[in-house]
């Protein structure tokens, strides 16, 4: 119970934490009876980390879905629930302004962006999880 006073764990880091100290059969006896009571719900968890991940932490749906599934969430419950929570426009207006932030040094009247700049934008925003493609045409446009 100490753990879960902590922080929010997924059901496969508190197996891990838990199986390091104790017996197997006792642990999954441990984790059926949380999972029961609702003490424990990767879907939850999910959900929460993702919106925010998107919302406060500026990142997109490629890097929240490896971080999910790197703590252990199903990769398809994952894959649902950045489905759910990360809609394309709602991605490509983040991405958009983010490129705006990482463009807004520069005067468009007095030079254009150069290929350093846009080549290190591209990198950051891909970085950041967003897809290859949405940050190709953002930057294409600036």
């Amino acid at each position: 119970m100490r753990l879960l006073a902590r922080r929010s764990y997924t059901q496969a880091e508190l197996r891990s934490q838990l199986e390091s100290r104790w017996d197997p059969s006792a642990v999954a006896a441990a984790l059926a009876r949380l999972i029961e009571l609702r003490l424990i719900d990767d879907a939850a968890l999910a959900e929460r980390l993702a919106s925010d991940r998107f919302e406060r932490g500026g990142r997109g749906r490629h890097r929240i879905l490896s971080e999910l599934v790197a703590r252990g969430v199903d990769a398809d419950l994952a894959s649902d629930v950045v489905g759910r929570v990360i809609a394309p426009e709602r991605e490509r207006e983040l991405a958009q302004r983010l490129v705006t932030g990482l463009l807004s040094g520069r005067s468009e009247v007095d030079r254009p962006a150069g290929e350093r700049q846009l080549g290190r934008a591209f990198r950051r925003l891909v970085a950041r999880g967003f897809p290859a493609a949405l940050v190709r045409d953002l930057l294409a446009g600036s």
